[in-house]
């Protein structure tokens, strides 16, 4: 669901929809740390640090384009890339410039 409402919410990712899911999923957690497993997740990273306090948060993209990195060294000539999505095909513009831009 949280991704669905990061999806939902690209113009504005302090909704109080996003905000009060968090705070709902999360109530009673203390962790010391958060791993964002989800590449949405990355977008409300301040988010969950106003939800769970200042935590560290580790996240998983810069491994992945590390190892996009290392495909993208190991080969001679045209590289061809493919992007897919399980939801809306137009919001993955919009998800991505959000991403590259904070």
């Amino acid at each position: 669901k949280l991704a669905s409402l990061i999806d939902e919410n690209l113009d504005n990712l302090w909704s109080a929809e996003i905000l009060e899911y968090l705070r709902g999923e999360l109530s009673g957690f203390s962790p010391k740390a958060l791993v964002l497993g989800c590449t949405h997740y990355f977008a409300i990273k301040e988010q969950f640090k106003t939800v769970l306090g200042d935590i560290e948060v580790f996240d998983s993209a810069e491994g992945v384009a590390n190892r996009l990195k290392s495909f993208v060294s190991e080969q001679q000539g045209e590289l061809q890339v493919q992007m897919m999505t399980s939801g809306q095909a137009n919001m993955l513009s919009q998800f991505w410039w959000h991403y590259l831009n904070n």
